[in-house]
This record gives structure tokens, C-alpha cells and sequence, in this order.
């Protein structure tokens, strides 16, 4: 793997709020998705599919899988984000939202992660709610399965991080 490859995007969740003056969860996808020439639509694809990313001329495009909870369609919303924002050599992308080999969907995991939950507020809000991982998925408006993995990987549950 490349070198370094985690920080970019780590830099550009944390210059998104920054830029949008975001203090705290949960995040209102509208704030940020008006400025960027991106419609947002539901689909119905059953369960396997999450969200695309494509790219047009002019408009592009992110759908979310309607049959899934919003927790999961607002990770989603910004994985594919990222592809729009970062990887402009993508044209259509498909997350599932399973165990992804590329490089490229493992840097959108990374920024929707640390986007919508960052290191600071993850662990003002474990202390306050007593890290209770339903309560704390409940204000950062993720599934229970996305916040695990985010304290897995700060250390404040066991299990790989």
C-alpha cells in the first residue's frame, strides 16, 4: 500500500467542516451537498447494493439504496462523496458495503468515518453518553455497525482497530 495513503483523507473531513463551520453531530448533508453540482436519489436495488457514484458533464450523481436505514445511506452518502470530491479519474463506482480491497474504497471508508465521526467529538460524546454505542450511533447518525468500527479504531472498545 502506498504510503500515507489514510491521511488525505483524514485532511479533507476535517477541511470540510472546518469550511463549513461544523462543530458538532450530526451533520446536515444539505449544509455541504448544495455548493457541489451532485443530485442525491433514492433506489430501490434490494439489499446488495448501498450507493453509486457517477459522474456527468455537468451533473453528478450519488444513489442510496432506500431499503436501508438512513444511518447506513448517510455513511454511504459520504463514501461516495469523497469518490466525486477526491478520485476524479472515477466514473461510476458501486459500494456494497462489504470488505473492499481497493485502495480507492478503502480512502472513501476513511473519510466517511472520520467525516462523520471525528476523533474529537467520538470521544466527547463516549464519555457524556457513557459509551453506549446505540446512543452515541443515535447522535452521529450512523448504524451501531459504523460507530463500533469507529471505537474499535480509537481504542475505546476492544477488538481490531
Amino acid at each position: 500500500m502506498i504510503a500515507g495513503y489514510r491521511s488525505r483523507p483524514v485532511q479533507v473531513a476535517e477541511q470540510l467542516l472546518s469550511d463549513y463551520g461544523i462543530k458538532r453531530p450530526p451533520i446536515n448533508p444539505g449544509l455541504i451537498l448544495l455548493d457541489f453540482p451532485i443530485k442525491v436519489v433514492l433506489e430501490d436495488w434490494g439489499t446488495d447494493v448501498s450507493g453509486i457514484f457517477v459522474r456527468g458533464e455537468v451533473l453528478n450523481h450519488i444513489g442510496l439504496n432506500k431499503n436501508h436505514p438512513v444511518e447506513r445511506r448517510h455513511f454511504t452518502l459520504w463514501h461516495e462523496f469523497y469518490h466525486f470530491y477526491e478520485h476524479k479519474s472515477i466514473y461510476f463506482c458501486e459500494f456494497n458495503g462489504r470488505v473492499k480491497a481497493s485502495l480507492l474504497e478503502q480512502e472513501a471508508d476513511i473519510f466517511a468515518a472520520h467525516f462523520l465521526m471525528p476523533e474529537r467529538w467520538v470521544r466527547r460524546y463516549f464519555d457524556q453518553l457513557f459509551g453506549n454505542v446505540g446512543a452515541l450511533a443515535k447522535r452521529f447518525t450512523v448504524s451501531k455497525t459504523a460507530m463500533t468500527n469507529r471505537l474499535k479504531a480509537l481504542k475505546l472498545m476492544e477488538g481490531a482497530g
